[in-house]
């Protein structure tokens, strides 16, 4: 059944927005007060802006596919028309805009990777050892576990922070937003039988080498997305709980 992006993203707000209640407003210092309360905003502002990245990328998606079938089908032998000339502009420009929504997409997902962990700082204070980002998250959270400011972090939550690195972090890193090579080549994948399956295909060029790359679908990314969210709210629970006077 297709759940539509808004609607996947507003459940996930909905149990932040759960767990959140009650551990924001909790200080006499409303200094405190209004850290943690800009903090979850930024976390909820991010999947917000998820939600409306799914959603582009599915009515990008359907106008690319319509205009690639009615493109392939309407290829002719000989000089190109005026006609055809028309589609291959048009069509080249719905490849643009797919690309540009999946790259926002991942651009996205990294902010909010980002944003949990300076919410994660904001709730675990006056711990000393702050995280800072999500790339120290491996590195420091074992030593803010050590100070007693939050739980031993479970391996799932640590599979977890691998997974969304490789899969979200790395490819936006690699492939999105530092692109340092002439040779690169983007150009769109698909699936015949899924009319919203477009993707980046990545390869490098002049010369040709091996290998190539291609992004995920944002449909494909949002359970990791939610799971990663998920278990952070679950970890935070305990440790959170565990940190309140008998």
């Amino acid at each position: 059944m297709f759940v539509p992006p808004e609607t996947q993203t507003t459940t996930l707000r909905q149990r932040l927005h759960a767990f959140l209640d009650g551990r924001v407003w909790t200080s006499e210092d409303p200094t405190a007060n209004g850290r943690r309360a800009s903090a979850a905003h930024h976390v909820d502002r991010s999947l917000a802006f998820i939600s409306i990245s799914m959603a582009d990328y599915e009515r990008a998606a359907s106008a690319w596919d319509a205009a690639n079938r009615a493109l392939l089908e309407g290829a002719e032998a000989g000089p190109v028309s005026p006609e055809h000339w028309a589609q291959l502009q048009a069509h080249a420009h719905l490849s643009h805009e797919v690309h540009l929504r999946i790259e926002t997409f991942y651009v996205n997902a990294r902010v909010l990777m980002d944003a949990l962990v300076v919410l994660v700082d904001e709730l675990k204070r006056p711990c000393a050892v702050m995280i800072g980002g999500h790339s120290n998250l491996k590195r420091r959270l074992p030593d803010v576990a050590a100070e007693g400011c939050l739980s031993e972090p479970p391996p799932q939550l640590c599979a977890l922070i691998d997974q969304v690195t490789m899969r979200i972090k790395d490819f936006r890193d690699d492939h999105v937003s530092h692109v340092r090579e002439a040779r690169y080549m983007k150009g769109t994948r698909f699936n015949t039988q899924d009319s919203l399956s477009a993707r980046i295909g990545i390869f490098t060029a002049f010369p040709h080498s091996e290998g190539t790359f291609e992004s995920e679908l944002p449909s494909e990314l949002w359970p990791l997305i939610e799971q990663y969210v998920d278990t952070w709210i679950e970890y935070l629970v305990v440790s959170l709980d565990a940190r309140k006077p008998a």
